[in-house]
């Protein structure tokens, strides 16, 4: 029998030997590049490099990295390190993460905070806050949440890309891992304005659609009139769209070509399809001697921009909200006689707007822009409206609500601290209980971002600090949007906001809202949890039975109005065959409806006397 056990371990010791030398003599090359993509599933690092003479030209390449500094390494990341390897198998080593001009970033002055993995807040209101990590880069500012008609959750930010570039980047939250999707980049250019207050917009149609707004700069020439106010030779706003989740976007065209003084744009999704457009126009403006105006378009229409107020505030945020019939409400700050800056609102219906309307009497006389915007937020027809004040050198943050899509206005309540800086957000739950989030300062340079509840009996709920901040401007807007509502489990919110230091980061935080039955008063309890989310879905009606068809447990019953859902008309409605034996013509009622695939469904019905004769 022959063995070749002293022929293989020569032959080991050989390749050994040969590997050991080949590793002694690999020889390394600097590199200097930025970070472009990030692939999880594979462990590797795309990045686009700067010509390594005598050795290779630039290009973009996939590289492994050493796991402890895997974390550090997102899209935008400027860096240099060592590159080893060969073709198909490179890697990089002795990173070190660098500014745009490939100098070593600066150790911070003190220590970053360190946002806690989960938290919970005071007892009174037990909120769940956990941190969740940002697809943000070093230097991000600007973070915009959005949630879509479509329920998803998009945020969007502005990143620094290197030589002076700024880009747009997005990224889609998985509400069922809790974690935000790779960034997309939407746009990129060196003659931005970019600013802490007039940021990019983002808005998300039901069939998938997204748009993007930013802001560019005119050029030097483009003014007739010499300075523009607080932006000098002013800026435009362009955007553009994607049908394939970001993947892909349109060529950039600008929001209106009849203005090339465009600012402070709010997006909003119709109900029955397109995107509509409002922003702050500086057309009438020469130096100063006009105000502002504000202005408003369909995305999707070829029609001509609509003025909705000749003379508004000059650098206050606008907001929009959208109704299911298919009408919008907006929010800013008007500028009337006498220097009076209060809120204001205007109604979007088949195509036109309303007169302006004051929203509250605060009157504010300012002589200057306080840039602070209102927010709205609406479900159904019942808006939710929250903004900042500071008549009377009193400085308070308000909220409101309307039950019938900004006819009528509830009392304002004070909701701040006592030294609120503004900067609000809000957002409205199905059953009428609102949040609002708003910049409280504590001290002269430190602040906090504050949340209250407001139930649907208007009772105002503890304050809850949620993360520190701090007064600069370059905290900018923190941003609240809707994950979930309530059903069997508890809502969910997204906060986003800009971290003050160098460089700036953008965090986000998921809020998990108390349980149904903890804000009861009662034990834990899933069933009641569920049937009370159950009891405030749809819309709230009030009208009398007109007709009933037996076999398809079918009502047809005359709707008064419901503001900001329907007009006045006669609805079929499917109901459960227990409700549908209490029900004849005749029998007035208040219950609610919602719409479950193709049918409507009248529920949670309450008689109103007896039937007509």
């Amino acid at each position: 029998m022959i063995t070749y056990k002293p022929m293989i371990t020569r032959l080991s010791f050989i390749l050994g030997l040969l590997t050991a030398t080949a590793a002694a003599a690999e020889t390394g090359h600097a590199l200097r590049g930025e970070v472009t993509r990030v692939l999880e599933e594979r462990k590797l690092v795309m990045v686009r490099h700067e010509e390594i003479p005598g050795f290779m030209k630039a290009m973009t390449m996939a590289f492994t990295v050493p796991e402890a500094e895997w974390p550090k390494l997102t899209p935008g990341t400027f860096l240099t390190a060592t590159m080893y390897g060969s073709r198909g198998r490179w890697r990089l080593e002795d990173i070190v993460i660098t500014d745009e001009n490939y100098q070593p970033l600066p150790p911070p002055t003190k220590p970053a905070p360190q946002e806690p993995e989960s938290t919970a807040t005071d007892p009174a209101y037990p909120l769940q806050s956990a941190a969740i990590a940002s697809p943000a880069g070093p230097g991000a500012s600007a973070p915009g949440l959005t949630r879509g008609a479509d329920g998803s959750g998009w945020l969007s930010w502005l990143e620094p890309k290197g030589e002076g570039v700024t880009a747009l980047r997005a990224a889609k939250f998985d509400p069922t891992t809790a974690t935000w999707g790779q960034p997309r980049e939407i746009a990129a250019g060196s003659d931005w304005f970019v600013n802490w207050a007039d940021t990019p917009v983002f808005a998300a149609e039901a069939d998938g659609r997204l748009t993007a707004v930013w802001f560019v700069n005119n050029p030097a020439a483009a003014s007739d009139h010499g300075q523009h106010g607080h932006h000098h030779r002013g800026y435009q706003a362009w955007f553009s769209r994607s049908t394939d989740e970001g993947a892909t976007w349109s060529e950039p065209a600008r929001l209106t070509a009849a203005s090339d003084k465009v600012e402070f744009v709010a997006l909003q999704p119709l109900a029955y399809g397109g995107v509509l457009a409002v922003w702050l126009d500086g057309r009438a403006k020469s130096g100063d001697a006009a105000a502002m105006r504000l202005y408003g378009r369909s995305l999707d229409a070829d029609g001509p921009d609509q003025l909705i107020d000749d003379s508004v505030c000059d650098c206050c945020p606008t907001t929009l909200t959208a109704f299911p019939d298919g009408s919008a409400l907006v929010a800013y700050r008007a500028r009337r006689e006498g220097e009076i800056r209060d809120i204001h609102t205007a109604r979007f219906h088949a195509g036109e707007w309303s007169e302006p309307r004051r929203l509250s009497a605060d009157d504010w006389q300012i002589p200057g822009c306080p840039v602070n915007g209102p927010r709205l937020a609406s479900a159904g027809g019942q808006v939710a409206a929250a903004w900042f004040t500071a008549a009377d050198d009193r400085p308070r943050v308000f909220a409101s609500a309307s039950p019938d899509a900004g006819g009528r206005w509830l009392l304002p309540q004070q909701l701040d601290l006592g030294d609120p800086l503004g900067r609000v957000d809000t957002v409205l739950l199905q059953d009428g209980s609102r949040l609002v989030t708003w910049l409280e300062a504590a001290g002269k340079k430190e602040a906090g971002i504050y949340l209250r509840r407001i139930s649907a009996a208007d009772e105002v709920g503890p304050p809850v600090l949620l993360a520190a901040s701090s007064t600069a401007r370059a905290s900018g807007f923190p941003r609240l949007a809707l994950v979930k509502d309530y059903d069997a489990t508890p809502a969910q919110l997204l906060l986003a906001y800009t971290e003050d230091r160098e460089p700036s980061a953008v965090h986000t935080r998921l809020l998990t809202l108390p349980t149904l039955s903890a804000l009861a008063g009662r034990k834990p309890c899933l069933p009641c949890d569920e049937d009370d989310a159950s009891a405030v879905r749809g819309y709230a009606m009030k009208g009398v039975v007109a007709q009933t068809q037996s076999g398809r447990e079918l009502i047809r019953v005359q709707l008064e109005e419901i503001p900001g859902v329907m007009r006045a008309t006669t609805l079929a409605c499917q109901t459960e065959p227990a409700l549908f034996e209490q029900l004849s013509p005749g029998q007035p009622l208040l219950g609610r409806i919602e719409k479950r695939g193709r049918d409507w469904w009248l529920f949670n019905v309450k008689l109103l006397g007896e039937p007509a004769p």
